[in-house]
């Protein structure tokens, strides 16, 4: 995607194996973010802030996630769950400055 002649202009990575090869093609390519591509990953983490240039990540409530997965469990063992239940957490955008509006487009 990097090489097309019309090439990407963000890409946004699930994982942290995502978001480091990401990187290194980024890299390889001779090209930088946010200059050439912007960069958003998920599940923002202590490494992500001190990236330079620092990433802009999505932040998931792991401690909220926690304690729901435990109040269903808990439910089930004790037979007041539902079969199928949908939960929804917000998640929070952390910008930093791995995003910029892309350059002569």
């Amino acid at each position: 995607m990097l090489a097309l002649p019309d090439r990407v202009t963000a890409v946004f990575c699930t994982e942290t194996d995502g978001m480091t090869g990401s990187l290194r093609a980024l890299r390889k390519a001779g090209l930088s973010y946010p200059e050439d591509v912007a960069l958003i990953g998920f599940d923002d983490s202590a490494w992500a802030a001190v990236m330079d240039p620092p990433l802009t990540m999505i932040a998931q409530p792991v401690h909220q996630l926690g304690a729901k997965a435990a109040e269903v469990l808990l439910e089930t063992l004790g037979g007041a769950a539902p079969a199928r239940a949908m939960h929804t957490l917000r998640s929070q955008l952390v910008r930093r400055a791995s995003v910029a509006p892309p350059r002569g487009r």
